[in-house]
């Protein structure tokens, strides 16, 4: 048996590639055959080499075997790399990250038991560059997008405004929403530094540019978390697995939303809280969750839950008393509720209506809440976000309040967008998969489900969530060119054209030619370009203006109607127009 999967393995890559390239399906047998026997001899001379000095070639063979495993999960990159199979059959995929994984951590059981080295400061300082490095390429990627036109003012326009009129003196005003108050859609206090920045002369393509590089740099308290649990080589694997991670990208590339600057908070906040001693990083890393967005006043009051699994009453109730207070003061002084309530309406009105009628459902009619999370949709959903550590955090108690909470957040949504891969609403639960997944391979690595040592069974789940990480990347990260990942509703430009710079120069000219105290309505990709002024609304306007900026990729067809018929009523003349951008303004009477 040992030598017919030694067969088996020799001949793998080499029909890998000829899969890869098509020729299995285009009737080219001698190209395949060609493939084939290159990759077997490959193969086999590397068989060779391991094999000629062994004293006992049975024992060696089947070790071989065993470390050539991971060359059976070749095949499953046609179902990685095919856009059809991701975006269709999510499970297949997700099963096959699994696979992959499982191969190369068995791989590794038949190793050497080797000692632990000590980390050094300069391993925590490549961490960093790599962060650094990566927040760098989604950076770029992220200016490209903006600058090809493809964010929108829902929602960077809408914090664009918001974060300028602040600047300006006027908190929280932002004309792109109805009632003329973004703190109506959510609390977002974090606005204010943003406010500083921009005052400092920071554009708005500065944000994208803060929000990649922070994310990315999320790696850093993953990599230290890691290696306190499963040491230097598993602080390395996770924080690779966090850069990889498609959420990362995603949040670093859709538009700006200060949600998204969650990821290294929350990661940071179960770092410093597995700690004994209270520390400044705990509390900076609460505060910093407050200012972002009221919704994580409930994820602390989940982790004060852990915290008091973890005997750590004191602190649990500090913690749950303050988040509470948070909310409470929201509540009576602003009469803050939020506008997204409107996403789980299904299961609210359940129960009634509100966040009362969410528990009430969620207690009194537990199999109607059951069946409408556990759609297949929000699983793969739920899976994308645990897959590249195969879902290991499940496996600590105490994680189990915020894990529940945040796949909550999610699977309860009546609203597509909250649980789609592609939007920014991962942030609630991919911090925390890929936080607690250390501990939970250390506690999986201690179980005695093998005679191999403990070191080597921790070495083989490492290199599981090694191989996982990247599969899952190749399928769903936005790193490189990828036909199934999303920014939002599309995909984003990885190259910024000329044409493009054409377009984005005459539009600003355009804006400029309009002066600033001067009501204008502009539509989708237009609004973060034009939301620095004082008098700025989503078309169609509600208010009156003066000038339409327009798209004409934005319109629905309704609307496209509406506009030419308020041309030909003369309620509108086109002043200036290049491509799909078009300026209206009021006819002189």
């Amino acid at each position: 048996m040992d030598a017919v999967l030694a067969a088996v393995l020799a001949v793998v890559p080499g029909t890998t590639v000829a899969q890869l390239q098509g020729l299995m399906w285009q009737d080219d047998g001698a190209a395949v055959l060609r493939l084939t026997i290159a990759g077997a001899l490959l193969v086999g001379f590397g068989y060779v080499l391991m094999l000629r000095r062994a004293p006992d070639r049975r024992a060696a063979l089947r070790r071989a075997n065993l470390r050539a495993l991971p060359l059976l999960g070749l095949p499953l990159l046609g179902l990685l790399l095919d856009p059809e199979v991701a975006t269709t059959r999510g499970g297949l995929v997700l099963a096959s990250v699994l696979a992959w994984g499982v191969m190369a951590g068995a791989s590794v059981l038949q190793g050497r038991v080797r000692a632990p080295r000590r980390a050094h400061r300069a391993e925590l300082l490549g961490v960093v560059a790599a962060a650094l490095l990566v927040g760098g390429w989604l950076a770029r990627l992220a200016l490209i997008r903006h600058a090809s036109m493809q964010t929108n003012t829902y929602d960077f326009g809408l914090f664009v405004n918001a974060i300028w009129n602040t600047s300006q003196g006027r908190p929280f005003v932002c004309s792109l929403v109805p009632t003329g108050s973004v703190l109506d859609e959510h609390v977002s206090l974090a606005l204010l530094p943003f406010a500083v920045l921009m005052k400092a002369g920071l554009p708005p393509s500065g944000f994208l540019v803060l929000q990649a590089i922070w994310i990315s740099l999320g790696a850093v308290p993953l990599y230290l978390l890691a290696r306190r649990h499963i040491g230097a080589s598993g602080g390395r694997v996770f924080a690779l697995a966090y850069l990889l991670h498609p959420s990362v990208h995603v949040n670093a590339l859709w538009d700006f939303h200060p949600m998204s600057f969650a990821a290294p908070l929350l990661i940071a906040l179960v770092l410093y809280g597995e700690r004994r001693r209270l520390q400044v990083g705990f509390v900076a890393s609460a505060a910093g969750l407050l200012m972002l967005r009221e919704e994580f006043a409930f994820v602390l009051v989940a982790f004060s839950m852990t915290l008091a699994l973890r005997g750590q009453t004191r602190r649990a109730a500090g913690l749950a008393v303050g988040a509470i207070a948070f909310l409470v003061v929201l509540n009576v002084s602003m009469g803050h509720t939020s506008s997204h309530l409107a996403r789980y309406a299904d299961v609210a009105e359940r129960g009634g209506g509100g966040i009362v009628g969410m528990m009430l459902a969620t207690m009194f009619e537990p199999a109607f809440v059951l069946g409408y999370a556990l759609t297949y949709a929000k699983v793969v959903y739920v899976s994308i976000q645990a897959a590249g550590v195969l879902g290991m955090a499940v496996l600590v108690r105490r994680a189990w309040p915020m894990l529940a909470l945040a796949a909550a957040f999610s699977m309860l949504a009546s609203s597509r967008a909250v649980y789609n891969p592609f939007f920014h609403y991962t942030t609630m639960l991919y911090p925390l998969a890929l936080a607690w997944a250390p501990l939970g391979l250390s506690r999986l690595a201690a179980l005695r489900w093998s005679s191999v040592p403990l070191a080597l069974r921790r070495r083989a789940l490492i290199t599981a969530v090694g191989m996982a990480s990247i599969g899952l990347s190749l399928t769903y990260g936005g790193l490189h060119g990828n036909d199934v990942f999303r920014a939002g509703f599309r995909a984003p430009r990885r190259e910024i054209s000329k044409s493009a710079l054409e377009r984005l120069d005459w539009l600003k000219a355009q804006l400029a030619a309009i002066p600033a105290d001067v009501p204008i309505a502009v539509t989708g990709r237009v609004g973060p370009h034009a939301a620095t002024r004082t008098r700025v609304y989503a078309y169609p306007a509600e208010h009156d203006v003066e000038a339409l900026v327009v798209f004409q990729g934005d319109l629905r067809k309704e609307d496209k109607v509406a506009l030419r018929a308020a041309v030909s009523q003369g309620e509108w003349a086109v002043a200036a127009s290049s491509g799909s951008l078009a300026v209206y303004r009021r006819p002189s009477p």
